[in-house]
């Protein structure tokens, strides 16, 4: 379970996620910590709006 890396690493086997290019979005600092701790960029979900602009400021359209 999150926030353990196992879950992360399974994650990425499965999807065949590249963590430099992965984005998680968790309302939990816990879990983006983890996902970081991975390589992953991670956003700490607090509302619609700023969530929005992280991705965009990432060039994810959205």
């Amino acid at each position: 379970m999150r926030p353990h890396a196992d879950i992360y690493i399974e994650a990425e086997r499965r999807f065949a996620l590249t963590p430099a290019a992965t984005v998680f979005i968790d309302d939990r600092a816990d879990n983006i910590a983890a996902a970081r701790a991975r390589g992953w960029e991670g956003i700490v979900h607090t509302d619609f709006t700023s969530t929005r602009q992280r991705l965009r400021g990432m060039g994810v359209g959205c």
